[in-house]
């Protein structure tokens, strides 16, 4: 939780920096209210799927639990494909009912804000299988990986670009961290945990053909 809200920090910092505290109120406003929006709107999903995983992981029903998650992201990008397309159609106007005014360079950050708000909401179902399997540390692995990339970006980008850098880079953080969360999530340890039965019936024919195989020998 610390790095993810670092994030914010590094973006507003590079900016204030770079173009001074008014294109750093700009950014910061406009991040606010379109990244926490999309918090409010997804936060109910994630709070039915985080118990209900919970539940059936510890009651033994792995392939119940996983999928739990894949519904939840599924109904996530249900609710996201209506947004984006109304966001398409009216981000020119969205920043004159944030900030009061009309802002043609404002108004080109609203999409690549709204997908990176979505895909920060996306990872934090993504990223439960790594939670049950108590692999915190590889979380943690790969949000210093997308902390990475957003200070680096900013520090190299927004001195050239503006805060419209930090918008995309907001894109670029998130989908970093889910490519980190395919690469170190142990798939076969995960598929051992949600199938322990059929997990068991391998190892029981392996015993059982080591045994005829020393029977035969003998």
């Amino acid at each position: 939780m610390l790095c993810q809200q670092c994030l914010s920090v590094s973006d507003r910092y590079f900016i204030q920096r770079s173009s001074g505290y008014s294109e750093a109120g700009v950014y910061a406003s406009m991040y606010d209210v379109i990244v926490r929006s999309f918090s409010l709107l997804f936060m109910p999903i994630t709070m039915a799927v985080h118990p209900l995983v919970m539940n059936r992981w510890n009651a033994g029903d792995g392939r119940q639990a996983l999928g739990a998650i894949r519904s939840g992201v599924k109904y996530q990008f249900l609710m996201f494909l209506p947004i984006v397309i109304c966001l398409v159609a009216v981000a020119p106007r969205v920043p004159r009912l944030i900030l009061g005014k009309v802002n043609l360079q404002a108004a080109g950050i609203v999409l690549p804000l709204a997908v990176g708000g979505f895909l920060w909401q996306v990872c934090l179902l993504a990223h439960k299988p790594l939670e049950i399997l108590c692999q915190t540390k590889r979380m943690l692995a790969g949000i210093l990986a997308a902390l990475a990339i957003n200070v680096a970006g900013n520090w190299l980008l927004v001195p050239r670009y503006g805060y419209g850098a930090s918008a995309y880079l907001t894109v670029a953080s998130s989908a970093g961290y889910l490519l980190m969360l395919f690469v170190l999530t142990p798939m076969e340890e995960l598929r051992r945990a949600a199938n322990p039965d059929q997990t068991a019936a391998r190892a029981g024919m392996h015993v059982r053909r080591d045994k005829d195989f020393a029977t035969t020998s003998l």
